[in-house]
């Protein structure tokens, strides 16, 4: 564990189980792999066609190149100005419907950024999913249950920002996690951050909602 988590536990929460998400990382790769395998077929088509090929087709090509270039490029920024996100919960154990916990994001600031300047939202998802088979279309997703969490503290030291998030798990509103052989209902914690001179940035956590009252729950529908 480095210095600033250290002075992390010692401002509040303990750190007890760590979420990650790779996505920016996984998509900046993608995008590199996807810009060489584009330049390729670009130049293969331009030299079977050759300099008789009519204007409109290399037109065409020059804009399909700079398009696959410009998404390559705003994926790898931002990549290059933030490290991956980190979420740290105060317990390994699942979330339970009408749970209330304080949870820890964090992410490390890199390259032209002032993290002074950050701006931290966040909303917590219930997705609601039909399955089907592997080779059929994408099925839709329903939001079941879409609400802004409560940020109660952002603070900078150095290049990281941490921010403190109250996640309220709602008690009769929507299911808890459930994956079936055609249906799925996922939660996800979804923050976002906000900087002046970078892209902005969504971090997706997957958590699990147990099928469980919590104890606060249990209070509150006491006769």
């Amino acid at each position: 564990m480095e210095d600033y988590e250290h002075e992390s536990e010692r401002r509040g929460l303990p750190i007890q189980h760590i979420l990650g998400d790779p996505g920016d990382r996984r998509r900046a790769l993608a995008s590199v792999a996807a810009t060489a395998c584009a330049a390729v077929v670009l130049l293969t088509v331009a030299v079977v066609v050759g300099a008789d090929g009519p204007w409109w087709f290399f037109t065409g090509l020059g804009l399909v190149a700079l398009t696959v270039v410009a998404i390559a490029g705003w994926n790898i920024r931002i990549w290059v100005v933030w490290g991956n996100p980190e979420l740290f919960l105060p317990s390994s154990n699942d979330l339970r419907l009408g749970d209330r916990v304080t949870v820890r994001f964090r992410r490390r600031a890199r390259g032209r950024v002032h993290p002074s300047e950050v701006q931290i939202t966040a909303r917590l998802l219930c997705l609601e999913e039909a399955l089907g088979a592997a080779h059929a279309a994408p099925a839709p997703v329903a939001h079941v249950w879409d609400a802004p969490v409560e940020v109660v503290r952002v603070e900078v030291a150095g290049s990281v920002v941490e921010a403190d998030l109250v996640v309220e798990v709602p008690v009769h509103q929507a299911p808890p996690s459930m994956e079936l052989t055609r249906h799925r209902v996922a939660w996800r914690l979804v923050v976002t951050i906000v900087a002046p001179g970078v892209p902005d940035d969504d971090s997706t956590f997957p958590l699990t909602v147990a099928p469980v009252l919590a104890d606060r729950a249990l209070v509150e529908l006491a006769p």
